[in-house]
């Protein structure tokens, strides 16, 4: 289209990333949530609300006050990184629409704390248990990824070392010796910045066959 006094028009960022409709569960999670949209009061739940309306792609929103006035909002996407200037910046300009925001609250949008762990276990198969030993180590991998994506799926998810033997004895092996990652409480109380769990180094050891 040709508009009047422009001459060209250019993104001054990359683009990047890209956003799907909602799915079913995100779009059922937003209607629940809804009905914090109404409030007036600078609820925890309605400045949630509003930021997770800017896009499909954010995963986790935690609001907190660390002294009155003051609204802090931190954001996590769907993979669980945190979110770029760009989110961030549409964060702050939904929640601080005259709308949404009390006239005495200060809002701004900040980075959680990342908190670093590590993944180190050896696993055993039990001795003519049917599964062929790369079926298994795949199925382990796999565990082991879906428990990393789990892990910082949410602001203040404590690092939890049973979540992960739960998903590995779902893949077929006998027993695991889990050195890494011991069970870590993170922050997400309404007074500091909130913790989200970081995967750093990850260890598999196959420690071959066991009889029964």
């Amino acid at each position: 289209d040709v508009y009047d006094y422009y001459s060209e028009t250019e993104n001054i960022t990359a683009s990047d990333g890209g956003a799907d409709a909602a799915t079913d569960e995100e779009f059922y999670e937003l209607m629940r949530a809804s009905m914090d949209a109404y409030s007036c009061a600078g609820a925890r739940g309605s400045y949630e609300y509003f930021a997770r309306q800017v896009s499909t792609e954010i995963g986790d929103v935690l609001a907190n006050s660390p002294t009155p006035g003051v609204v802090k909002l931190y954001v996590l996407m769907e993979d669980g990184t945190l979110a770029g200037e760009e989110i961030k910046s549409a964060v702050l300009a939904a929640c601080s629409a005259d709308e949404v925001r009390p006239l005495t609250d200060q809002v701004f949008v900040e980075d959680a704390e990342p908190v670093e762990y590590n993944i180190d276990f050896t696993y055993y198969t039990r001795t003519g248990n049917g599964k062929p030993a790369a079926e298994i180590q795949a199925a382990v991998k796999m565990a082991v990824e879906e428990y990393v994506g789990w892990q910082c799926a949410r602001l203040g998810r404590d690092i939890n070392p049973d979540e992960l033997r739960e998903r590995l004895y779902h893949t077929g092996v006998k027993r695991i010796e889990l050195r890494e990652p011991g069970f870590t409480v993170l922050r997400s109380d309404n007074r500091s910045v909130p913790q989200v769990a970081r995967v750093k180094e990850v260890s598999i050891t196959n420690g071959g066959y066991e009889d029964e």
